[in-house]
């Protein structure tokens, strides 16, 4: 069995960064032009949004990702172990440096948690599969990743640029 647990420094570090962007945003907030006040306002919920999902994050601090011969779980999109003869599909993208392997289910909607179902509907409509999966924030690399479920499903490890 493989699996990446989340890193609860890197974490902690992500969270820092973000949190950073949510101090520039207030800043811009107090700004007398209406085109910084409007940034500041969108970065504010978009970053504070974000902050909050990584801390979120540390409330679990077993396996994040769990990879065996039954199937792949991954605690952000479902707390349910997913069968390998699901997989349809598997390549890895990425996005400005940041890599994830995309998966393809054949019915993504039985195994997507209540919190996912519509983020996961907008990673598939972007190109994404129904699973993006990436370890930031984890104590593994992405390659151990992808030599992981490689093992079970073929990927397509010719990275392709998911920018839009």
């Amino acid at each position: 069995m493989w699996h990446a647990r989340t890193s609860i420094a890197r974490t902690l570090g992500l969270a820092a960064l973000s949190f950073g962007f949510v101090l520039v945003c207030a800043w811009l907030v107090t700004q007398d032009e209406v085109a910084p006040l409007l940034a500041g306002v969108v970065g504010l919920i978009f970053f504070g949004g974000c902050t909050i999902a990584i801390l979120w994050r540390l409330r679990h601090v077993g396996p994040a990702i769990e990879i065996s011969t039954a199937g792949l779980c991954w605690r952000q999109f479902s707390d349910r172990t997913i069968p390998w003869h699901e997989v349809v599909h598997a390549e890895v993208r990425v996005v400005r440096r940041q890599k994830f392997l995309c998966l393809w289910l054949r019915t993504p909607v039985q195994w997507r948690g209540r919190m996912m179902a519509k983020s996961a509907a907008l990673s598939t409509q972007m190109g994404f599969g129904d699973m993006a999966l990436s370890v930031l924030g984890t104590d593994r690399s992405f390659d151990e990743l992808v030599v992981a479920v490689a093992h079970y499903v073929p990927v397509d490890r010719e990275a392709v640029d998911g920018r839009r």
